[in-house]
């Protein structure tokens, strides 16, 4: 596992009635890229690729997992790999392998289709972010959950969990050999105006539905404006398995703190 240091992962949320139907089955919702809002997600640039010849069966076994694209990834469609290139690339035989000449757009097309249909979980590293709080978690009024990030659990997998990479310019990225190196290449970079949120994404093949916590909840922190309510409401469904913090203003200073919160 990269980053050891990097232990808790902190995911800001408001508070409605499907994040507490999901917080009481212990899962949280993983949107398309299609739901973020970033019009520049998944946008990359690969140079090297115009003019490259690839077999079917190295193309497609190497790059791409055959039984996520046919069960996961393409739900309610029943659609073989062949049929997925046959609707971008034009087919020739060549001593029985399918071959295809493709450029650049035509890759990054096929790319495209198979990433939108992946889920994306947005995490922070900074659990106290004024802007944070207000954008992501309704003005103060949510919550801010904490997971430990271990090698034992799903936010330990380097190549579906990592940091985000902020820059100026849409990147420029190598056509890899393994799907899982190369699909998680369309999530890790945003532009820069971003980086205050200090990213961290997991991905899952389970887009734009609710998914099993990825790594163990370990407290919850209430917004400075949380109802009393909801906080109770919450404490009902984790009872004393995990911590629970309050956001209080810190004096003199543009900062939030936490208390233990008594319940």
């Amino acid at each position: 596992m990269q980053y050891h240091d990097i232990d808790k992962l902190y995911k800001f949320k408001a508070i409605d009635d499907n994040l507490i139907n999901a917080l009481k089955l212990s899962k949280i919702y993983a949107p398309r890229i299609e739901k973020l809002n970033d019009p520049f997600e998944s946008v990359i640039y690969i140079p090297k690729i115009d003019g490259r010849t690839i077999k079917t069966q190295n193309f497609f076994n190497n790059l791409l997992d055959i039984d996520i694209v046919k069960k996961n990834l393409i739900p309610g469609r029943k659609i073989t790999i062949d049929d997925l290139a046959n609707m971008i690339y034009e087919a020739k035989s060549f001593s029985n392998t399918k071959v295809f000449k493709q450029n650049r757009s035509d890759i990054l097309d096929l790319y495209h289709r198979i990433v939108a249909q992946y889920g994306i979980i947005s995490f922070s590293l900074d659990n106290s972010s004024l802007l944070l709080w207000s954008h992501y978690a309704l003005g103060h009024t949510g919550i801010c959950m904490e997971f430990q990030r271990n090698a034992d659990n799903e936010l330990g997998r380097d190549y579906i969990s990592f940091p985000v990479r902020y820059s100026s310019v849409i990147n420029d990225i190598e056509l890899l050999e393994s799907s899982d190196r190369m699909i998680p290449e369309f999530f890790k970079y945003k532009a820069d105006v971003w980086s205050y949120e200090k990213e961290w994404r997991y991905i899952s093949s389970f887009g734009n539905q609710t998914i099993e916590f990825p790594g163990k909840l370990t407290s919850i922190s209430f917004g400075i404006n949380t109802s009393l309510k909801n906080k109770h409401t919450i404490v009902d469904i984790f009872g004393d398995t995990i911590r629970y913090h309050q956001a209080v203003k810190k004096q003199n200073e543009y900062l939030i703190e936490y208390e233990v919160f008594k319940y």
